[in-house]
Parts: structure tokens; C-alpha cells; sequence
């Protein structure tokens, strides 16, 4: 209790401190009220959404990702900028923001409360912990040379000198040779053929901010992950439970963190992989890589002229179950009496209406289930709000969710020959490299959300008052496969090892039996089950080629299998097999496909979840059918 007070102090002293307005602080009037919470926990709008963004020059063309750290880097601004989406203006007093980065805090920079920074406006797209959020879009922003150009103006404004001015005092070096530099070789532009002319690299970190409000009624944060957890993590406040707590782990641990990660280890920072939705990040881990992204711009970089980024918001499948939600915040309490009512409408024809009760600054997501057109094509998705007109999405009382339906396509495998060899040229060999396990996928195989139901409580003298509680669903996708020899191999036998596992000489076919159930607390017209399945196998590094699946039997216990083969001799027999490759290595007994699952839909999104499991090879078919062969040295080769 001490540090919270500590840190209200230091708040305090910033309200009363004069401070220098900056001239480009694009921040437009208003306080942005999204009603008070009721009584006991905090709350949020998960469309106040900002970026906490910060740009690094390189001070060497020899500058890249995989050096050990950003010794070589620059960042060309005082202080971190906000860049927030015009759809909303952010309270313009009593804000509490933090004073840093992630990667200033990791450098050992205290965090402390900070009250007026530099905020700019763009057309920022939502971060993935907002529903409709979509991070192809936000790297796509943040990686484009008109975004960069945007931060570079408005460090410069934070600076108060021009863009030539942030790079043309410091010493570059460029091609061995170190000294300044015209900023037409630094700043980057491109040419008429789409090439960038920046000599040096540039380097976008980005942080999603969240504004939330405390059950004070006057506390309003806009922190990053890094910056809740810091501030958990000294007791300035409480985001968990308990008499203090503010009962919003759900954002501050859960989502935030989640939203955005390293894909790969940059400068030294490493790879935090998101957890599986439900579950806190601890403060640490959040502190070293939750909530967080980069983009890198080389030196002169080739290519053909920018993109624009997509505007698709979410992407599905042919002929296939979804369920499209919106998050819906109430500015005043929504009652029984009362109920606000979302409306889905696709451009395909297909319609339905959720209705809501919410408490005041309470939110939930309302949702639609209905059933992707048999051919690719792009369907519109309006959303609209009639009845109770507290009920907002994202500040508005309409929106549109644009949808990309595509074929799911595979990449078939070559039909399998005898005398095949492996991809580097040989024959059967006891030291051709395979992949030891299958890969790692990015899974999700458990889904959380929920939503209000209210009451009315009377009371002995008449008077009464509206009761919430929060109701809460879940789901989960449990996926199993198993490998087994296809009916057509003559010699398949229990492997004399692994009990459980079957044996066969390589070259046979194989056939996959793979089933994923679907658990689920809520009503079964809140979740599909999983309709989707893709195969991938050891001999094409699990990437190659692919197979895409059958679906052999629907529902919450869906089964999948293999296609007809039409290179399987039995193809008109219908037969569903995989043929193993003859040139598997001698020194590799354990022959195990990857299936990934998916498309098993809840209003918290797509559940997805990969399994493998394997048979052993031992011999090839040539030991069981050589009879004569003409050639012995060259076939006992194969």
C-alpha cells in the first residue's frame, strides 16, 4: 500500500507541474468516458486501443537483427511515441502513461507515471486482443515506408528540428568509411522501380496499449504489458483479486501480453511464445517478452513497389461452420427491460440477432454462427445495434467485418516409384538427415468467454435494484491420430519394441485414423465442431507437401481420414493411403506424420490443435517381392 501511494504521489506531482505542450501533439478534446463501473472490479473498452512505438536508425550498414544487441542502433526520439486510430480521442487529462519502453525497462530504466506524452493519429489497425483485431494488418502498418515516414515527422516535431535534422550530427558508418553523411543516404525512400535507398537499417519497435479504469472511478491507466506487469510486480497496484484487486488479469496478464510476441529472437531478445488462452502470464515473463513486436527495414532493401496492407479482417474456409463475434461495451447499465441487439447480416444472405443485458462499463462479445458459401469468394459481414443505444462497438453502433472464404488446397505428394531417390540424389542411405520430431505448430486448444445475465432484486421497502452476473464458457479440442499399415501390405506385424506400435517394411502405404472431440461448457449453438484437417509428413520435412483430409464423420466427435489415393493400384476400391517412401533412411526406424485440426469455431475464436504419432519401417518392399533381379549389386543398392 506504501508503493501505491508513492506512485499517486508522483502522479500528483506531475498534474501540478507545469509542462511544455508539444506543437504536434495531434490529441483532439474530450474525455472519451465509457460510463462507470460498477461496484468492485475495474474496467475497459478494448477499442481505447494505442501503439507505444519507438524507431532506431543504424549507425553501420553492417547492422542486422542477429546481432547480440542494439549497440548499433539509435533511437531518434527523446521518449516513445503513442499512435492511436482516429475512431477514438483518449481522456485529455488524468491519464497515468509510463515513462519508457520495453526495451528502456530492460536496459534498467525505472519505471515511474508520466502524464503528458507525444500522441499522434493514424489509421492504426486494432491489435489482436480487440476483437476484429487482425496482426497480418499490424505488421503490414507498421512494416510500410509510409508508417515509418509518419514516426520519423513526428520524432522530428518531438525534437523540435526537421527528419534531416534527427540523422545529419550522427556518425554513420558506410562501407567502411565513418563520418555524417547527407540524411538522403540515411532517411528511407524509394526509387522509381520500388527499391529503398536508405543506406543503413531501420528498426519499429512497437507496444498495444489498453487504457483502463480503475474501480476508483478516477485512476485511468494507459499501460503496455510490460508496464502492468511492472507496476503488479511493485506493488503500485493490484490487477488481480482480493480487497484491492482490480479483477482485470484477464487484460493485464492474459490478452495484452499475448497479443503480440517475437517471432523470432532479435538483438538478443528472446522468443516468448504466447500461453494458452486462460491462463496468466507471471510478471517476469511478461517483463522480458510479452506484448511486444519489431519491424526491420535493411539497408537498401530491393523489391517491387509497397503493398497495401489487407484489408481482409479474418479469413475462412469453403463450405465450412464459423462463428463471427464483435465485442459490445455499455457506457450505462443495459438491462432485462432494456436489452441491446446486435445484428449480423452477411452479403451471402445469411442473418442473426444476439441480444445483451450488460452492466455499466461492463463489456462482452455477441456472436453469429452461420455457414461459409461452397466457393471462394469474399463475403461482407455488417454488424448494427438497435434497442438500448449504451451498447457500442468499438465507439461506434455499427461495423463491418470483412471475410475472405477460400479453398483449402493441398500440396499433393508425387506418386512414390521403387527405385525413388531421397531429395539430395541417393538411394536408400543410413545418413540421410530427417527432421528428429515433428515441429512445433501454433496451437490453441482452449477457448474462454462469456456473458451477462441480470435480475431484478426487490427490496422490503419496495425500492430494488438490477443484479449482474457473469456467466462463464469454455471449450477445448482434444486431437488423437493414429498410423497404421494400410490392409495391402503383406508383412506388417506388431513391432517386437514399442508394443503399441505397428512395423512394416518402408515403401508400403499407410493409413491414419485421427478424431477430434470437442469439449464444451456452453450451448452446443455456441461451438462447431472441428471440420478441417491437414497431414504432414517426415520425408518432406513436414512442409512440402501435404495432405488435406477427409472428413469421415461430423459433429463434436469429428473423424478424419485420408482421401482416395488415385495412384494406389486399389484406387477404385477406395482406397485411402499414403505410400512411405522406399529410400528411408536405414538408421531411422520411426516413420511419424503431423496432423494439424482446425476449424472448430467458438465466439473467443478458431480452435486448432496438432497431433502426431508413428509406425516403424524396417526393410523395404524390395526385400519382400525381389525375386531375380537382373542387376543384384545395383538393386541390393536401393
Amino acid at each position: 500500500m506504501k508503493r501505491f501511494v508513492y506512485f499517486l504521489l508522483l502522479v500528483c506531482l506531475c498534474l501540478f507541474t507545469p509542462s511544455i505542450t508539444l506543437a504536434d501533439d495531434n490529441a483532439d478534446g474530450g474525455d472519451g468516458d465509457v460510463g462507470g463501473a460498477e461496484t468492485g472490479y475495474a474496467h475497459y473498452n478494448s477499442g481505447e486501443y494505442m501503439y507505444k512505438v519507438s524507431v532506431y536508425v543504424a549507425k553501420s550498414d553492417q547492422a542486422k537483427t542477429s546481432d547480440p544487441s542494439l549497440a548499433n542502433f539509435k533511437m531518434i526520439g527523446n521518449a516513445p511515441i503513442y499512435v492511436r486510430p482516429n475512431h477514438f480521442t483518449p481522456p485529455t487529462s488524468g491519464i497515468i502513461y509510463g515513462n519508457g519502453s520495453k526495451i528502456d525497462y530492460l536496459d534498467g530504466l525505472t519505471f515511474a507515471p508520466t502524464y503528458s506524452p507525444q500522441r499522434i493519429e493514424d489509421n492504426v489497425p486494432a491489435p489482436p486482443v480487440v476483437s476484429g483485431g487482425n496482426i497480418q494488418a499490424v505488421k503490414e502498418f507498421f512494416g510500410s515506408e509510409g508508417s515509418l515516414n509518419t514516426l520519423i515527422n513526428a520524432f522530428a516535431n518531438q525534437k523540435g528540428t526537421t527528419r534531416e535534422g534527427l540523422v545529419s550530427n550522427i556518425q554513420f558508418t558506410i562501407n567502411g568509411e565513418t563520418g555524417t553523411v547527407s540524411p538522403d543516404r540515411i532517411l528511407p525512400s524509394k526509387d522509381e522501380h520500388g527499391n529503398f535507398l536508405n543506406e543503413v537499417p531501420w528498426l519499429v519497435v512497437y507496444e498495444p496499449v489498453i487504457i483502463a479504469y480503475l474501480k476508483d472511478g478516477t485512476t485511468k491507466l494507459a499501460f503496455t504489458a510490460t508496464e502492468y506487469a511492472l507496476a503488479q510486480k511493485l506493488g503500485y497496484f493490484n490487477f488481480g483479486g482480493g480487497a484491492d484487486g482490480q479483477l482485470i488479469t484477464a487484460l493485464t496478464h492474459r490478452a495484452l501480453p499475448n497479443s503480440i510476441v517475437l517471432e523470432h529472437s532479435w538483438f538478443g531478445y528472446p522468443v516468448t511464445s504466447p500461453l494458452e488462452e486462460g491462463i496468466n502470464w507471471a510478471n517476469e515473463r511478461i517483463i522480458q517478452g510479452g506484448g511486444w513486436g519489431m519491424r526491420f527495414l535493411p539497408a537498401n532493401a530491393t523489391g517491387t513497389p509497397e503493398e497495401p496492407p489487407s484489408t481482409y479482417d479474418v479469413e475462412y474456409r469453403v463450405n465450412t461452420d464459423v462463428i463471427t463475434s464483435v465485442e459490445v461495451h455499455a457506457s450505462s447499465r443495459i438491462t432485462p427491460n432494456a436489452k441491446a441487439y446486435v445484428h449480423f447480416t452477411t452479403s451471402t444472405g445469411q442473418s442473426g440477432t444476439h441480444a445483451l443485458v450488460l452492466p455499466a462499463g461492463g463489456s462482452q462479445l455477441a456472436w453469429f454462427k452461420w455457414h461459409t458459401p461452397s466457393t471462394p469468394q469474399d463475403v461482407t459481414i455488417s454488424v448494427s445495434i438497435s434497442g438500448n443505444n449504451s451498447a457500442r462497438i468499438a465507439g461506434s453502433s455499427s461495423a463491418t467485418i470483412n471475410a475472405k472464404v477460400i479453398e483449402l488446397e493441398e500440396l499433393t505428394p508425387p506418386d512414390t516409384k521403387l527405385f525413388d531417390l531421397n531429395p539430395e540424389g541417393e538411394a536408400r542411405t543410413p545418413d540421410y538427415w530427417l527432421p528428429e520430431s515433428p515441429p512445433l505448430r501454433s496451437e490453441k486448444l482452449a477457448a474462454t468467454w462469456g456473458e451477462w445475465k441480470a435480475w431484478w432484486v426487490e427490496l422490503e421497502d419496495g425500492s430494488g435494484y438490477w443484479e449482474y452476473e457473469w456467466i462463464t464458457y469454455s471449450a477445448e479440442l482434444d486431437v488423437k491420430m493414429d498410423v497404421l499399415p494400410n490392409e495391402h501390405c503383406p508383412t506388417a506385424k506388431p513391432d517386437p519394441i514399442y508394443y503399441d506400435k505397428w512395423q512394416m517394411p518402408a515403401g508400403y502405404g499407410v493409413d491414419i485414423d485421427v478424431s477430434a472431440q470437442s469439449w464444451f461448457t456452453a450451448n452446443s449453438n455456441m461451438v462447431t465442431g472441428a471440420q478441417n484437417a491437414i497431414v504432414y509428413f517426415p520425408e518432406f520435412d513436414y512442409g512440402t507437401y501435404n495432405r488435406v483430409l477427409d472428413l469421415k464423420e461430423a459433429g463434436f466427435n469429428a473423424e478424419f481420414w485420408f482421401k482416395v489415393n488415385p495412384d494406389s493400384h486399389y484406387a477404385e476400391d477406395g482406397d485411402r493411403v499414403h505410400f512411405t517412401p522406399i529410400w528411408f533412411p536405414k538408421n531411422y526406424n520411426k516413420y511419424e506424420p503431423q496432423v494439424v485440426v482446425f476449424d472448430m469455431w467458438t465466439p473467443a475464436g478458431m480452435l486448432t490443435g496438432s497431433q502426431s504419432n508413428y509406425l516403424t519401417l524396417k526393410g523395404s518392399v524390395i526385400d519382400d517381392w525381389h525375386i531375380a533381379p537382373a542387376d543384384p549389386e545395383e538393386i541390393m543398392k536401393r
